[in-house]
């Protein structure tokens, strides 16, 4: 077959693929939010692009979707795993909202009703070309003033990135606002530019504290707070620093230890979480000791080089050694690149004045196992009022239930949903 037809393919079959992706996020989009059964039943529909799903909003059981034809979509039987298919879902236009009918395998078929709610995406001009844009969504009846600003996790996340979040906020009676992180969706401006992690976050903490602002002097009549998860809940702390006068402050799994420590932890958890042995994660936690130490210029470059050589052959630092840099080349190198992965975030979390949550989790693969008591002793120094510190079991980053740290991610079936009514129970303990 001639190169010129097999590129034509090839680009035939590109062109389709992303039109069928198109289509899916557009009806996702149009019939998103919340959905209530004859039963009471509520779920969650997400469009986010990525990891569209619905959930079960009492269980926190969650399901993938994927677009087949029309309104029809098939969703997962488990979270991440297209291996084993639950059953399908379509959405039927019905007046100026959508019915949804979930069937289940081998299952009756049963239809849920979208439960009417307000949004408004507002487009806030921040600086000389950067525009934030977002979703501020309010329930029909709110039974507070308070606005929780969602903040993102690490990467290039839209408006989506916490919105099972922002719809338990939303079916409890709170609004929210749910926005593009910069170059991310609909919102537009610089790249982001930093030497190391913490610049960075100071990059989306100063946008996020600006459009804050922006929608205290819009909405004047409104209480607004921030709810972070993960790199958005020490965001969180450098926001409330900078606006003394937030209603409150939730950080979800936040990255509150030092920035090394944290690298160390995420590494380590990756080997347990792709089914390497106790074996093999201990022969890593012993080069690590090294690594580190080279990089903080405890020991010397050559006694690093020893366990360099001792381990680099290994099937657990080949995996690894794809995924980010895990050996130095030279001790100018370590001291540099250590030195921008020193930062503290626990000396922002001092400077918070607002009342403050931290929800954590406790086989968190992103977050060191002394977070929590970290968090909690920077909030004691701290001027917060009406701390409270909860650490839910078997639950790793995201709020997804596992049995360790060493889980299987293609089994993972829910979401721990307490952890989102316990931030529901203590707005409500702020309220007048």
């Amino acid at each position: 077959m001639p190169k010129g037809y097999i590129a034509v393919l090839f680009g035939f079959f590109f062109i389709v693929q992303l039109l069928a992706q198109r289509d899916e996020t557009s009806i996702l989009i149009k019939s998103k939010g919340l959905y209530q059964d004859n039963a009471g039943e509520i779920y969650i529909v997400n469009p986010g692009e990525g990891f569209p799903h619905f959930t079960f909003l009492k269980s926190g059981k969650t399901h993938m979707l994927r677009h087949k034809e029309g309104q029809l979509f098939e969703f997962s039987h488990t979270r991440n795993n297209w291996n084993s298919i639950g059953g399908t879902l379509e959405f039927i236009p019905i007046g100026e909202g959508y019915k949804m009918c979930i069937s289940f395998l081998g299952r009756e078929e049963k239809c849920a009703q979208q439960i009417p709610i307000h949004s408004q995406e507002l487009s806030l001009t921040l600086g000389p070309g950067l525009t934030i844009v977002g979703d501020f969504i309010q329930p029909l009846s709110p039974k507070s003033d308070m606005v929780a600003v969602l903040l993102h996790g690490d990467g290039e996340n839209d408006r989506y990135d916490l919105y099972d979040v922002g719809m338990y906020l939303i079916h409890a009676g709170y609004s929210v606002f749910a926005f593009d992180k910069r170059n991310a969706g609909n919102s537009k401006g610089p790249v982001v530019d930093g030497n190391g992690y913490d610049e960075i976050s100071r990059v989306y903490a100063s946008d996020a504290a600006n459009l804050i602002l922006q929608l205290m002097q819009g909405y004047p009549e409104k209480r607004f707070g921030v709810i972070g998860i993960s790199q958005g809940g020490w965001i969180g702390s450098i926001v409330s620093a900078k606006i003394p006068s937030l209603s409150f402050y939730v950080n979800i799994a936040g990255s509150i230890s030092i920035g090394w420590q944290q690298w160390r932890h995420y590494m380590l958890s990756y080997l347990k979480r792709s089914s390497f042995s106790h074996f093999d994660v201990a022969e890593a936690e012993d080069y690590f000791t090294s690594f580190f130490d080279a990089g903080l210029d405890k020991i010397t470059f050559e006694e690093y080089q020893t366990k360099l050589l001792q381990y680099q052959e290994k099937d657990w630092f080949k995996k690894l050694e794809k995924r980010k840099l895990i050996a130095w080349k030279d001790k100018r190198r370590a001291l540099e690149v250590m030195a921008r992965n020193s930062n503290d975030p626990s000396l922002d979390v001092i400077k918070v004045k607002a009342p403050t949550l931290g929800i954590f989790y406790e086989f968190d693969h992103s977050t060191p196992p002394d977070t929590p008591s970290v968090f909690l002793n920077a909030l004691r120094d701290s001027e917060a009022r009406d701390i409270s510190v909860r650490v839910f079991p078997n639950s790793t980053h995201g709020g997804w239930v596992v049995d360790s740290f060493y889980f299987d991610s293609s089994k993972i079936t829910r979401m721990e949903p307490r952890a989102y009514y316990v931030i529901v129970d203590w707005l409500d303990s702020l309220r007048p």
